[in-house]
Parts: structure tokens; sequence; C-alpha cells
């Protein structure tokens, strides 16, 4: 089995029950970057779990936002989090290390816990990812 195939087995199977990064509430680091107008534009919030964060963005009232991740699990209890409170939003199993699959840039790129998770060589690879969706002038929080 490879390191990204564990890896991905890891994390999916954590959201059979309540994984422990999974806080019920948003990061409080992107509610002050929020009301400190710090989030602008079109919005991607990488490696977004089951949503927390991404859907504080939606109800703080941004209109384009997007949450990625490589676990259909999480992604699943995000869409059912948007589903309960009625709030537009796109959520997408898709590979940090590829994001230039999603075919679009945006303004600001979040990530919570993801960097992390990868090694140095996945690292590199990452940042190459993260610049093919940031748009020119866009920013990336860590």
């Amino acid at each position: 089995m490879s390191v990204k195939h564990e890896l991905f087995e890891t994390f999916d199977a954590a959201y059979d029950g309540i994984a422990p990064w999974d806080i019920d509430h948003p990061q409080q680091v992107f509610v002050e970057l929020e009301q400190a107008g710090e989030l602008s534009g079109s919005l991607l919030d990488v490696g977004c779990g089951t949503g927390e964060n991404t859907l504080y963005f939606v109800l703080a009232g941004h209109t384009d936002v997007w949450g990625v991740d490589f676990s259909p699990a999480g992604i699943k209890k995000a869409q059912g989090k948007a589903e309960a409170l009625g709030v537009s939003v796109t959520f997408r199993v898709e590979d940090a290390l590829a994001l230039q699959e999603l075919g679009r840039t945006f303004d600001t790129v979040t990530d919570c816990g993801l960097l992390h998770n990868f090694s140095d060589e996945e690292r590199i690879l990452f940042v190459k990812s993260l610049k093919s969706v940031l748009k020119p002038g866009g920013t990336y929080f860590l």
C-alpha cells in the first residue's frame, strides 16, 4: 500500500466518527481575519475537512467559496452541513497536490493544518499546486 493511500485511508476512516480536528466551529484565526477584512474575493479552503471554516466564510457573506479535501467522507459531511444550513457552497474531493485540476483561480486561499501533513518533497509540490490556483496578488493564509 502506498504512503498516499495509507494517509487517505487514515483520514477517511477518521470521519466515520468525529475526527479530532472537527471542532464544530471555525478556527479563531479565520474569524479574526474575516473580522479584520483580510479575506476577500473568491475563496478556496484547501484541506477543508467537514467544512467548518468554509461554511463560516459563506455565512460571513462571501459568495464564491470552495472547499476541497481528498476525503470523500469529509466532503460528504461538509455537503450535509451546507444543506442543513441552506447555503450555497462548492465542496469537491480533490488532491491538494493537483489543484490545477480545479480549472480556476482564487483571490484568497486558506489552509488550516494541511501543509504539515506533507513530506518535504510533497510540500514543494503543494506550493506549486497553490500557485496554480492563486490569482496574481492573491493571498494564502496558513
